[in-house]
């Protein structure tokens, strides 16, 4: 199983601080966001991890990440020419995925989350995906979710009207097989292709999607609000064993 995560975003809802730091590498508690899903792979011992970034970030992310050896792994670093979305983004990532499986995380999750219980559940039924749930307020920033029993039957995109009281929490496991999707999703009225769309694309042509409700707390950080609270979860459960 390879590693892969999403910086190529623009952060808009971040700026000021996106003006001068691309997302991924502003700081949360002290250390960059992007950190907490490497510390994650890490102990998975996820030993090749993809790195999708936008080429004018190549350079800062690339120098401040380096070759991934403090993690225990090989970073790559894959281009993304446009931000025009996750399904791109992953799209992009074909030639470093290969045949593998993969380890998918947004960059601005933040989580003490032990990736390693995502990855046994994916392992133990072999599904095209197995996602990482969790109960979310607002539906506009993530593929909301619909469910019956074990599989997933049901994912839209960041709706203006909410279906589901759970969304996708920025961490899944999907199958090669998704690289023969993406073509034929089409784009969202802003003109961004989304992981979402060849999930169910693949689950309407019967292919099973499972999922996982996440154990602990997490934060997608996509504002400065969201950035005080995983600072105050972080100091709150300190005394978890740390990633």
């Amino acid at each position: 199983m390879k590693g892969l995560i999403l910086t190529a975003g623009i952060g808009k809802r971040l700026r000021p601080l996106t003006n001068s730091l691309p997302k991924s590498l502003i700081p949360v508690a002290g250390r960059p966001m992007i950190e907490y899903s490497l510390r994650g792979f890490g102990k998975a011992k996820i030993g090749q991890v993809g790195i999708v970034v936008s080429p004018e970030d190549y350079k800062t992310i690339s120098e401040r990440l380096g070759d991934g050896h403090q993690w225990n792994m090989k970073l790559t670093y894959i281009e993304q020419e446009r931000p025009l979305g996750t399904g791109d983004a992953v799209a992009k990532a074909q030639g470093f995925v290969g045949e593998d499986n993969f380890l998918l995380a947004y960059c601005d999750l933040v989580s003490f989350y032990d990736f390693t219980n995502l990855i046994e559940s994916h392992l133990k039924f072999r599904p095209l995906a197995t996602l990482l749930i969790n109960k979310e307020e607002n539906s506009e920033i993530t593929g909301q979710v619909v469910w019956e029993g074990d599989l997933v039957k049901k994912i839209v995109e960041k709706p203006k009207d909410k279906i589901s009281d759970y969304g996708i929490s920025g961490l899944l496991i999907i199958e090669p097989d998704i690289f023969k999707a993406i073509p034929h999703i089409k784009p969202s009225a802003v003109g961004e292709y989304y992981i979402g769309d060849a999930l169910q694309y693949l689950i309407d042509k019967k292919f099973e999607v499972r999922y996982r409700k996440i154990d602990t707390w997490r934060v997608n950080v996509n504002s400065l609000e969201d950035i005080k609270k995983a600072e105050a979860l972080i100091l709150k459960n300190r005394s978890q064993k740390e990633l």
